[in-house]
């Protein structure tokens, strides 16, 4: 099995497939509803942020968070796993590069993003 300490990806059948999870790039910013919501301004174009790869973890486990933290606020997204390395990647070689999509899990703690919002971070 290969994966970040915390995940282990499968296929649809169960049977785990050899892809290192190294880091997960978000979208950020790229649904104008969403935006206005929490009052961000749109950008021309959408912000790009990581998180590390013990961000991701197998549904099977369950998800927790602290207590006293606040609202926390899920999102459900479409996973993309990108099976090869991309640098300025035109659109064909981009789809090329999809070696599987899934559904993933965005949790986000308001008062903390909000906090760090404060401070310039996205």
């Amino acid at each position: 099995m290969a994966g970040s300490a915390n995940f282990y990806p499968q296929w649809l059948s169960g049977e785990y497939f050899a892809y290192p999870t190294s880091k997960v790039v978000c979208i950020g910013r790229n649904y104008a509803a969403h935006a206005a919501e929490l009052n961000n301004p749109i950008p021309d174009e959408p912000i790009l942020f990581i998180k590390p790869s013990t961000s991701v973890v197998p549904i099977q486990r369950g998800i927790r968070w602290p207590k006293g933290v606040g609202e926390c606020h899920l999102e459900t997204e479409v996973s993309l796993l990108i099976g090869k390395q991309l640098s300025r990647a035109e659109p064909s070689q981009a789809l090329n590069a999809i070696d599987g999509v899934g559904v993933g899990f965005d949790l986000t703690l308001r008062d903390l993003q909000t906090q760090l919002k404060n401070k310039g971070h996205p």
